[in-house]
Formats: C-alpha cells, structure tokens, sequence
C-alpha cells in the first residue's frame, strides 16, 4: 500500500499544493505579527489560525525563537522575543487528509555574521538537494548532494540522520532522504526536503520545501522566499520615506539599512526618544 501511494495522482497533488499555500501564507502571518516583546506563543496563535482560516487543520506548530529554536519539535512558550532571536517556524497542517510540512527561519530586529553564515550554507545545500530531484535519483544521492552543499558553503559541522522524507496522506512517508538509501524517486512522487541545524546554547535554524519529482527533474510545490527574514518594526500603510521623514522632524536619530529603517541603539532605552517616535506616528 506505501508503495501505491508512493506515486500522486493530480487530485492528490491538487491538494498538497492547496495545504503548502495555506502553510505559506500562515507562517507569513506569523513572521508579520512577530515583534520584540512579544511572545512565541503569541505567534503560534497567529500561526494556527491562519492556517484554519485558509481551511487547514493545523497539525504542527512549531515556532520556537531564542534557545528555545535549539529543540526541534519545543512548544512555543510565554517568553518575550528579544533583538537578535532566531526564530524558527516548523509548520504543517492537514487538508482533507492530505499534509503538509514547511519551514523558514527570521531572526529578530539584525543577524550577526555568523546566524547569516550558517543560514547561506543551509539554504545552498537545500537548493543542491532540490536541483538533484529527478526521477531515477536514490534517496541517497539527495541526501550526499545536500551534505556537500552546506559543506561546500562554508559549514562543515554540520551531521544529520535525514535530509528530508516523502509526504502524502502521512507526514513522513518512504523513501526518506538518508544516507547510503538506494531507495529510487518516481515521477510523481512527493518529497519534503530540509537542510535542519540545532544546536543547544546557540539556536536553530532550518529551510524546508516540498517538490514534486519529475522524469527531468522537480516542480516546486511551496513558493516562499528561503532567505533568512530579518525582522524589524514596520508601521502598517505608512510608507517607509514618509516614516523617515516625521522620525527625523520628531529628532529621533534614524539610519536606513538594507532597505529597513533603524533607530539609534539607545532608543530602546531613552523614553524621550520613545515619545518623539509614537507622537511621529500616525494614529
């Protein structure tokens, strides 16, 4: 019977794409309400009920920042986000039986060099892992090309039982991306692929998708941008420029990085400058 439902038929495709949109969309939810101050159980609520509103039975909601984003399946507790977080979403939900399993990771307000270091290495060596799909491929040969990926882009250390696994009605189902498998991929089978790092007293971080194996090679399922979301404070409908422009009026000192819009380092600790910057704000 695994091996039957090994390979889709277009309904059952039809279905994991509508589960990963909703997916997508939820962690989306999740990583706009996320916020220093506010808690990671807070942003699983959102997290879950985007995904019910999408009509998606949320299966697994892991969102987990700080330490915490060390433990791969941790519940998200009542503790504050604060600067310089990873924050980790492991999400999936169920859609008339049928699963779906993504992942993205933000850290909060700036990246240090090393949480971006290791995140490129984890996002090429998903990227070598999705470009080696095709049918005919062993799971083994997805799982080596990975490794060497995230090796290769600087990132040795890294050890992992499993890069990945097949989905369907089932979460993990076979083949799953381990090494020395000599399991074959089929056309039309579904695959999960992730690059995880966990590492406790520093954090965790991890890239997922989900593909469909073609005769050529693969069709991307999921469609969100892998790169690792910096999370900083945006006011909704408020364009960036004219912000700027009433921060600056107001003599609160801002600097524009990467595009995002950054309030001097002692803002967050002087009450005058907090002040300024909520009477700059429109109601």
């Amino acid at each position: 019977m695994l091996a039957v439902r090994a390979v889709k038929l277009p309904g059952e495709i039809a279905l994991l794409r509508a589960a990963a949109r909703m997916t997508e969309a939820a962690i989306e939810a999740g990583m706009q309400a996320a916020r220093v101050g506010v808690t990671d159980k807070e942003v699983a609520a959102v997290v879950a009920a985007a995904m019910s509103a999408g009509g998606g039975y949320p299966r697994n909601v892991t969102v987990v920042g700080g330490l915490d984003s060390a433990f791969a399946d941790a519940f998200a507790r009542e503790r504050p986000l604060a600067p310089g977080d990873l924050l980790r979403f492991d999400v999936g939900c169920n859609y008339y039986g049928y699963k779906s399993d993504l992942a993205r990771t933000a850290v909060m307000r700036e990246s240090t060099p090393l949480q971006q270091t290791r995140y490129e290495a984890l996002r090429l060596g998903l990227k070598a892992e999705v470009d080696t799909a095709r049918a005919g491929v062993t799971a083994g040969e997805i799982f080596e090309a990975g490794l060497q990926g995230i090796t290769e882009a600087g990132f040795p250390s890294v050890r992992r039982h499993h890069l990945g696994h097949a989905i369907g009605m089932s979460v993990y189902e076979q083949p799953v991306i381990t090494p020395g498998s000599t399991a074959v991929l089929q056309a039309g089978s579904t695959f999960c692929l992730e690059t995880p790092y966990y590492e406790p007293g520093w954090g965790g971080m991890m890239c997922e998708d989900t593909v469909i194996v073609t005769e050529t090679g693969f069709t991307l399922i999921s469609s969100m941008d892998r790169s690792l979301r910096i999370l900083t404070f945006r006011h909704p409908g408020l364009p960036s420029a004219e912000l700027n422009e009433r921060l600056v009026l107001a003599g609160v000192d801002v600097t524009v990085r990467q595009g995002n819009l950054r309030i001097a380092p002692h803002f967050y600790n002087d009450t005058g400058d907090i002040d300024r910057l909520l009477d700059a704000l429109p109601a």
